[in-house]
């Protein structure tokens, strides 16, 4: 993803880059399309590497919890880093969803994982069907923004990460296990709505600060 680079592309206010970014910014503005290039840009402050460190300690979490293969998404899937480090004795058993919205991306995770479905959209806008999967992973996108959810107009007005961690609950079977980055808002937060609203649909098994 395109996380932390922000200096690789111009400065919305004013289209002019950094000056010892100016040469990169421009090569890579040649090398993209127009919506190419704006969606890595809109992805500058979300889309982040999700370390093998994380992916390993996920992964651990879930398989303790009982997990052994089924339905799986991602509903932030980047690159497809969790895919490609699930480990093996899960890996045989598990078919993967994974949705990306930054086509360059998306691409990435399609060529690199053919045995998966890669879907390569907003999230917001794809119909994901309540009660379908076993498992939700991944590291959602993090922010105060909020985004209008095509078939969930419920998750108006929660952060863009609450509404990611909404959207997985609902398309966990009974049962299922979400596992997830976390920002430390969403326990520390002063405003309940969003901790209440997922205590409705899942229970807390636990979580690490």
């Amino acid at each position: 993803g395109w996380g932390g680079l922000a200096n690789a592309f111009p400065d919305p206010l004013t289209g002019e880059w950094k000056p010892e970014w100016k040469a990169r910014g421009q090569e890579l503005k040649a090398l993209l399309t127009p919506k190419e290039h704006k969606r890595a840009s809109n992805s500058t402050t979300d889309a982040h590497f999700t370390s093998e460190t994380v992916t390993g300690a996920v992964w651990d979490a879930v398989k303790r919890l009982g997990y052994r293969g089924g339905l799986a998404i991602e509903l932030s899937v980047g690159s497809g880093n969790f895919i490609g480090l699930m480990p093996g004795d899960v890996a045989g058993q598990t078919r993967f969803v994974g949705i990306e919205m930054d086509s360059i991306t998306a691409r990435i995770a399609k060529a690199l994982y053919p045995q998966a479905s890669i879907l390569e959209s907003g999230t917001h806008r794809v119909p994901i069907p309540n009660g379908a999967f076993d498992l939700d992973i991944g590291n959602p996108p993090f922010g105060d923004t909020s985004i209008t959810w095509q078939y969930k107009p419920e998750y108006r007005g929660l952060s863009i990460h609450n509404q990611f961690f909404m959207a997985g609950l609902d398309a966990l079977k009974p049962g299922g296990i979400m596992a997830k980055v976390v920002t430390r808002y969403l326990l520390d937060s002063v405003d309940t709505t969003a901790r209440e609203m997922m205590a409705m649909k899942g229970r807390l098994l636990g979580a690490i600060r």
